[in-house]
């Protein structure tokens, strides 16, 4: 009678696991830090988005507050699609703004400041997207 009831057991939990739905997680993300720096004063202000956690953080700070999972998905899916980590452009200016994309692959960093020599659209729509994720939870 218990080997019955086990061999039920195991086998609704193995029909679990095989139809259970896959993680959605299809990148190799795992940080991104983003923030703007310089100028007379040369201070940086930062933030780090981080993929797994679904948190958010003001670097440094301590703080840090938790992202729905769909807005941090929405942003690696437009890293992903818009293939961001390809991207080359480090054009620093007295006053810089960048994008740093940690995966598992590695670092690729992304600086800007001069407004006669911007990055690409989406690089700047991007910097929006996370900025404005900042403004909202932060």
């Amino acid at each position: 009678m218990k080997s019955g009831i086990l061999s039920t057991y195991l086998f609704v939990l193995l029909l679990f696991c095989a139809c259970s739905k896959p993680s959605s997680r299809n990148h190799s993300l795992l940080t991104i830090e983003f923030g703007e720096g310089g100028g007379f004063t040369g201070m940086v202000t930062s933030y780090e988005l981080d993929f797994k956690l679904n948190r958010l953080s003001k670097t440094g700070s301590g703080q840090w507050q938790k992202v729905e999972k769909r807005e941090v998905e929405e942003i690696a899916q437009y890293i992903v699609e818009h293939d961001i980590k390809t991207v080359n452009f480090n054009k620093p200016y007295n006053h810089y703004t960048f994008i740093n994309v940690n995966s598992v692959e590695g670092q690729h960093n992304l600086v800007w400041g001069d407004a006669s020599n911007s990055p690409p659209i989406e690089v700047l729509e991007l910097y929006d997207l996370l900025n404005n994720l900042s403004k909202k939870y932060l």
